[in-house]
C-alpha cells in the first residue's frame, strides 16, 4: 500500500489559496518511487525506485482548478523470519519480501524498484531500477534485474548486478547491489564480498541539492578460511541505498560495526541484501539466524511552481526557496496526500 498520511485537511498548508476558482499552475516535478527490499540470504540489494523529474529544463504539467491525488510509493517489505540450515537452504523459508511501489503525479508515474534476489530460492525483480541477483548454487551467479520497467525516455533507472557463484571458489559469495538511477549495481565478487548498489541522481528542485534514488549493497557468505579474509557487504549507492549485510565473522576481521541497512526513507533507495548464516541487524542479536531481508526506503514527490501560484497541499510542506528569482514555491510530498487548486 502507498503511504497514507493519517493528518487531517484541517492541518493543510496553502499558499496564496482562496475557496474561489483559481487558474491552472504549471509544475516542475520530481517523482521517485519507493525502493524494493534487498534479498534475504547472501540477496541481492534491492532496486532503486524509479525517478523522474522535469527540472530543469523539462516539460511542465499544467494541472487545472481542483482537487488532484499525489501518491508516494512506499518501500518494498523485508521478509518475515525463517530459519536458516547449514545444508546451505532455508528449513522454513519465508520468500515474502517485496518490490518498491508506484509514485504517481497527474500523468507521471515512477515505477517501484525490484526486489533483490534470494540465494537459489528467488530471482531478483525488474523495477524503476532492478534488483541485484544473490549467489547461487550452480554454474553463474544469479543475474540481476532490468531496471527501466516503465520503458521511459529518459530511462527511470538502471539494472542490478550479477551475484557470485558459490559453487566457484571455496573463499565465500556475494549478493550483487541493486541499480540506482545513475549507475548499475556492482557484481557481487568472490571471496564474500558484496556488490555495492548502483549510485543515484542528485536534484536541486528544492533550492538544497539532495541525491536519491541509490541501489542497496549486497549480502555475503564466508567460509571463516584463514587465507580468504572475509569482505563486507557492499556499500549502498548514494541516494539512500542501504549497506549490504555482512557476517559476524567479517565485523570481527575488520574490527567494523557496519551492520546491514535499509533504504532511507523518501529516497527511494533501496533495502540491502542480507548475509548468510549469522546475519547482522540493528535490533537482533548479532549471532540470530534469521534470513530478513531490509526494506526498501519510501519515495517522495516534490513539485516546484510560480511564486504567484495558488494551491493547496494536504498534508505535507510548503517552503518558499530563494534559489531562483521568482521566489518559487515548493510542495514536498513525503506521504500521499492532495493538492488542489
Amino acid at each position: 500500500m502507498p503511504i497514507i498520511s493519517t493528518i487531517g485537511a484541517a492541518t493543510a498548508k496553502g499558499f496564496g489559496f482562496s475557496s474561489g476558482s483559481n487558474p491552472p499552475v504549471s509544475f516542475d516535478y520530481l517523482v521517485v518511487a519507493g525502493g524494493g527490499s534487498g534479498g534475504e540470504n547472501v540477496g541481492g540489494g534491492g532496486g532503486a525506485g524509479g525517478f523522474r523529474t522535469s527540472f530543469p529544463g523539462g516539460t511542465k504539467i499544467e494541472l487545472d482548478g481542483g482537487g488532484h491525488t499525489i501518491t508516494v510509493g512506499a518501500g518494498g517489505g523485508p521478509a518475515t523470519p525463517g530459519v536458516l540450515s547449514f545444508s546451505a537452504a532455508p528449513v522454513s523459508p519465508n520468500y515474502d519480501y517485496t518490490s518498491g511501489e508506484n509514485s504517481t503525479f497527474s500523468n507521471i508515474s515512477s515505477t517501484g524498484g525490484g526486489k533483490g534476489g534470494q540465494i537459489g530460492q528467488v530471482s531478483a525483480a525488474p523495477g524503476g531500477s532492478g534488483g541485484g541477483g544473490g549467489s547461487n548454487y550452480n554454474s553463474g551467479g544469479q543475474s540481476g534485474a532490468a531496471g527501466n520497467a516503465g520503458g521511459y525516455s529518459p530511462s527511470e533507472g538502471n539494472a542490478g548486478g550479477t551475484g557470485d557463484n558459490v559453487r566457484r571458489n571455496d573463499l565465500g559469495f556475494g549478493g550483487a547491489g541493486g541499480g540506482g538511477h545513475n549507475a548499475t549495481g556492482t557484481n557481487g565478487g568472490p571471496g564474500g564480498t558484496g556488490g555495492a548498489g548502483g549510485n543515484g541522481t542528485a536534484s536541486n528542485i528544492t533550492g538544497s541539492s539532495v541525491t536519491y534514488a541509490g541501489g542497496g549493497g549486497g549480502g555475503i557468505y564466508n567460509h571463516g578460511n584463514p587465507y580468504a579474509p572475509p569482505g563486507l557487504g557492499g556499500a549502498g549507492g548514494s541516494g539512500g541505498g542501504g549497506h549490504g549485510a555482512p557476517t559476524v565473522a567479517a565485523l570481527a576481521f575488520h574490527n567494523s560495526n557496519q551492520p546491514g541497512t535499509a533504504g532511507t526513507a523518501n529516497t527511494g533507495g533501496g533495502g540491502a541484501g542480507t548475509a548468510y548464516g549469522y546475519n547482522i541487524r540493528n535490533d537482533v542479536t548479532p549471532a540470530a539466524n534469521i534470513p530478513y531481508g531490509y526494506a526498501g526506503g519510501s519515495g517522495v514527490i516534490v513539485l516546484r511552481a510560480p511564486g504567484d501560484s495558488k494551491f493547496n497541499v494536504s498534508p505535507g510542506s510548503n517552503t518558499k526557496v530563494t534559489d531562483g528569482p521568482s521566489g518559487d514555491l515548493i510542495a514536498t510530498f513525503n506521504v500521499t496526500g492532495t493538492l488542489t487548486i
